[in-house]
């Protein structure tokens, strides 16, 4: 009898104990079941969602070329906030004619490109013939202003083209006064009078989507390029003749409901 009343005790006891670890166990570990907290998306400044910049160690490899040093960005006066216009940009790649065949690809898209090509590449004069034949707008790029006769010369090597591109500004819009031909300023920071007073169609560059290589950093910028272009109607995006680029512009222009107009 004595025995087994020890026996309950001891059973009672362990099952007392048992329960206290239990107990405890069970006020340390969460439960199965996480909830996570939806994450706040990313806008821009207009309050639209975009996609978050994803940096790599690609992406934190900066080209280096002609446009390496430039503003990214070309911060510009807004126009009134009541007055919008759809989102598209017109596009300039550059420098073009090192090589026809790595610039097919631009030269075969769907959708209108600017080129800005360098005369005096290798395959100049027959991606300048293949720029043509798509219809598209060729620039001539330049590192100083022209005179009449290099202008004839040019002509001479590349064919026919619409405009020049350069990097400077000062005096171009005396030199193409009469020739009839635009000018694309490749930093996007010329001054609109001198051309408005000589008659010399202006169009500065807005924004470099490529200065780094990697595809989303690229869909990220033409995203912000893209929300841009509804408060100013002229949006000027810029990038290279490579192929990650325009793999990330085809990209996003097929996800996005986004237009690219004729410079």
């Amino acid at each position: 009898m004595r025995s087994s009343f020890w026996l309950s005790v001891i059973l009672l006891a362990s099952v007392a104990i048992v329960a206290g670890f239990l107990s405890g166990e069970s006020g340390v570990h969460p439960p199965p079941t996480v909830a996570l907290h939806p994450r706040v998306p990313l806008r821009d400044g207009l309050g639209r969602v975009v996609k978050p910049r994803r940096i790599t160690a690609e992406a934190a490899v900066a080209v280096k070329d002609l446009f390496a040093d430039d503003d990214v960005v070309v911060e510009r006066t807004r126009r009134n906030v009541d007055e919008w216009f759809p989102e598209q940009f017109s596009v300039v790649v550059g420098l073009c004619g090192a090589s026809a065949t790595a610039e097919s690809r631009f030269l075969s898209s769907r959708f209108p490109i600017a080129f800005d090509l360098d005369p005096q590449a290798p395959d100049a004069p027959a991606v300048a013939k293949l720029i043509r034949a798509a219809h598209d707008v060729l620039l001539v790029h330049l590192d100083h202003v022209p005179s009449m006769k290099e202008l004839e010369e040019l002509r001479s090597r590349v064919g026919r083209f619409e405009g020049v591109a350069a990097r400077v500004s000062d005096g171009m819009a005396a030199a193409l006064r009469t020739t009839g031909l635009s000018f694309f300023d490749e930093r996007g920071d010329a001054e609109r009078a001198p051309f408005a007073q000589r008659g010399v169609r202006l169009t500065r560059r807005d924004v470099t989507v490529d200065d780094r290589g990697e595809p989303s950093y690229v869909d990220f910028m033409l995203g912000q390029a893209a929300a841009r272009s509804a408060h100013q109607a002229d949006t000027v995006v810029f990038m290279r003749p490579l192929p990650d680029s325009y793999a990330a512009l085809a990209a996003f222009l097929r996800d996005h409901d986004v237009r690219v107009a004729r410079l």
